[in-house]
């Protein structure tokens, strides 16, 4: 069950300390973030340590959370290992494969609720085989410990405002 954020913006009189104050009306905000830390053990996939094929799986897996893809980089160590990242206008999906443990860590981390986090990773259990994974959500952002910067102004930008004002697409929304 997702929790429904419901937000008032305080006007406060001139001369208070912080003019962009949040006053939430009974119900707790999201979080800024969300990072998923994902553990898949035994691994039974002779792509494995392929490079090109652990790129495109990746990016795969972007697009089934219906993510905005800006860039990809992918690194293939001597002699086995890779590690990547996905750079989504949401902010990432990174891997690390350690095909001598056939183990992978993978670290899933979105801003806002748009992505469909779970779909992606599902999809990776299914391409790497694992047959066993553990899934650990870390809320990123606490909005109790945030603090305003009033030379940014007093708007919450979301991941889609995000990527519309650098210039990419904007992304899927379901």
């Amino acid at each position: 069950m997702a929790i429904v954020t419901l937000m008032a913006k305080c006007v406060l009189p001139k001369g208070s300390q912080n003019m962009n104050q949040t006053a939430e009306a009974g119900l707790k905000q999201s979080p800024l973030g969300n990072q998923l830390i994902v553990d898949f053990y035994d691994c039974d996939c002779e792509h494995f340590d392929d490079l090109e094929w652990v790129e495109n799986v990746m990016v795969e897996a972007a697009d089934c959370a219906n993510a905005t893809i800006v860039d990809v980089v992918f690194h293939k160590f001597n002699p086995i290992g890779i590690s990547g990242v996905v750079v989504i206008a949401e902010s990432h999906l990174a891997i690390h494969t350690w095909p001598e443990h056939r183990y992978a860590a993978i670290d899933v981390f979105t801003c806002g609720d748009v992505l469909d986090s779970e779909a992606a990773i599902s999809y990776l259990a299914m391409q790497f085989r694992c047959r066993k994974r553990s899934v650990t959500k870390v809320n990123r952002g606490n909005s109790d410990d945030l603090v305003s910067n009033p030379a940014i102004g007093k708007e919450r930008f979301s991941a889609r405002d995000r990527s519309v004002s650098v210039g990419y697409p904007t992304p899927n929304i379901r």
